[in-house]
């Protein structure tokens, strides 16, 4: 959201608000599913400018909000498993970065101006390597399990510019997130792949495309 330095806002009140909402599920559970390693990545970056005047009567809320909740859970497959391949890989590559900036112009209101970034998370990523298997509690499973969760970005809420003249102000930035990482090992092991598995790859890098990020 831009209200850019040539727009005017004459109101009682005012909600200026980008919120991006994220709510995934990507569970391989069943020891019969032949697809055994998850990669989620997420890029959340909602943002609201504010540099033209504001004229308000009543109330001002502003918001740069991102909502994130991931659940990725995977098992080994029920037989055919090595030592040396991927039994269960679930991993997730959030970057969650709301900013709200007022850079310049006047914002004058007879209530209160909220101007406010809010960045919650919370993702479960859990390879379950002693599950699924033939009997569903991992039994005859081998090869790697591995559980990664990469959490990044900034929550930021600033006033670089302009003038603010209300009855009461609140700038606040809150970051709330929450990771919970679980890898169980198969019962047979794993054993190195010369670093040709996806396991090991992302052990070496969990976010191989951070260039791009």
């Amino acid at each position: 959201v831009d209200v850019q330095a040539g727009a005017v806002i004459n109101a009682k009140d005012a909600t200026i608000e980008a919120t991006i909402h994220d709510d995934i599920t990507a569970n391989t559970t069943s020891g019969s599913a032949t697809v055994k390693a998850i990669v989620v990545t997420v890029a959340n970056t909602p943002e609201v400018k504010l540099a033209g005047p504001l004229d308000l009567t009543g109330n001002l809320f502003a918001k740069a909000g991102s909502d994130i909740t991931i659940d990725a859970q995977t098992v080994p497959k029920d037989s055919g498993s090595t030592s040396t391949s991927d039994a269960a890989i679930a991993v997730s590559i959030v970057k969650s970065a709301p900013t709200l900036t007022v850079s310049g112009g006047s914002i004058t209101a007879d209530g209160t101006v909220s101007l406010l970034a809010d960045n919650k998370v919370d993702v479960t990523d859990a390879a379950k390597g002693n599950k699924g298997g033939s009997d569903g509690d991992g039994a005859g499973a081998s090869g790697a399990a591995l559980g990664v969760t990469v959490l990044w970005g900034d929550t930021a809420a600033k006033i670089t510019g302009g003038s603010i003249d209300a009855a009461g102000v609140t700038l606040s930035a809150t970051s709330d997130r929450t990771a919970t990482t679980i890898a169980n090992a198969t019962a047979g092991g794993s054993d190195s792949n010369s670093g040709n598995n996806e396991s090991e790859k992302r052990l070496a890098d969990p976010n191989p495309n951070k260039a791009n990020d």
